[in-house]
């Protein structure tokens, strides 16, 4: 015996609490292509967690995977290993940041499929969550968020995990909010960065309990920041609008600081800005509508929002999102104010709706508003 020689991987066993030798696995012959290949290989990495290669390919393999498909999804999220093999390789990796951004952009694969990653998967958001993902996702952050990559990487990954009100809330209560808030400041010119750390806090928002320890943890303040630092990106226009959205729906508080701070303004200039460019003027249109209360309503037809409604109505009319709240909008701003009323009739409100109203007549939401 003196003269073996035993190669292999020292790996902590969990339930007998002492470090086993593993032997080196071989290296796959194949990448892995299918579901089961797939929860069988996270297995195997998760087991010899040390072999930081094999645990490399495996991650990136997943998006291959499951390529957007809901089946393919569904079938990942039946297996309760995936997510915590997942959750495993991001925590014992955490030290390495490279890693961390892989580890990271799988959950974010997880949690949603579709086009643009439209659609969440609730099998697998349930399966994350029991895998204690959320608090993971947020040490990561803490312990490698410095790093702007994995800041955007992160942010990208809580907003996908709050796909659901019962994971928001988790996240909120394991210090996402103040460590996205944090990651907005410090990298505050990186658009990435910025853009998906907006719809980390609309998410977050979800969960109503969050709005206002966000609005305590200075997001207003940060948002506005980011809107006059990326002024010219439409991609980070629209996620500050959606975040101020959902910071202010609801919340009064969160409502006056941000009129208080000049949010007001601050959107109709953005808006106005972007204005040929859909996803702003629906989003923007929705912070707008949720502004614009008794105490707001001066500030916002001082600011140019009935001309600006009126203006993306007539530039959008086939867009539902566009037209509903560019309706929403012009009734909350002329709620209960005669002046309002007549300056929308001329400045050409009666008939940006009307079209929209025959082009539309079949949505619910627009005729409705």
């Amino acid at each position: 015996m003196g003269n073996d020689i035993c190669c292999g991987i020292l790996h902590y066993n969990d339930s007998e609490d002492l470090l086993c030798l593993h032997p080196f696995r071989p290296k796959e012959k194949s990448p892995v292509q299918s579901p089961a290949e797939l929860i069988a290989a996270l297995r195997e990495a998760a087991t010899y967690y040390m072999d930081v290669e094999k645990s490399e390919k495996v991650l990136i393999s997943i998006p291959q995977v499951i390529q957007g498909d809901a089946k393919r999804h569904e079938m990942i999220g039946g297996s309760e290993t995936v997510a915590q093999d997942v959750v495993k390789l991001l925590a014992v990796n955490n030290a390495n940041p490279s890693m961390c951004v892989i580890a990271l952009k799988a959950i974010q694969v997880l949690c949603r499929y579709g086009e643009g990653q439209s659609t969440s998967c609730d099998l697998n958001l349930q399966q994350l969550s029991a895998a204690n993902a959320c608090s993971e996702v947020v040490s990561t952050l803490q312990l490698q968020g410095s790093d702007e990559n994995v800041a955007e990487a992160g942010c990208t990954a809580i907003y996908n995990l709050c796909g659901n009100d019962h994971n928001a809330e988790i996240c909120g209560e394991v210090g996402a909010i103040e460590v996205v808030t944090s990651l907005l400041r410090q990298h505050e010119s990186h658009a990435g960065v910025a853009e998906h750390g907006c719809g980390a806090l609309q998410n977050l928002c979800f969960q109503h309990s969050n709005t206002t320890r966000c609005g305590e943890a200075g997001a207003c303040e940060v948002v506005l920041s980011l809107i006059a630092t990326h002024e010219t990106n439409a991609a980070v226009a629209a996620a500050a609008c959606l975040a101020i959205f959902n910071l202010c729906s609801g919340d009064d508080q969160n409502t006056a600081q941000c009129s208080a701070l000049g949010t007001c303004e601050t959107l109709v200039h953005i808006i106005s800005r972007h204005q040929t460019v859909p996803d702003v003027a629906e989003a923007g249109l929705m912070a707008i509508s949720t502004l614009a209360n008794d105490d707001n309503r001066k500030k916002l037809v001082d600011a140019g929002a009935c001309e600006l409604a009126v203006l993306l109505l007539t530039t959008h009319k086939l867009s539902v999102g566009v037209a509903e709240n560019g309706c929403t909008v012009l009734y909350n701003l002329c709620y209960g104010n005669a002046l309002n009323k007549t300056k929308c009739g001329k400045i050409g409100a009666i008939e940006a709706i009307s079209t929209v109203l025959k082009l539309q007549n079949t949505v619910p939401e627009v005729v409705e508003w």
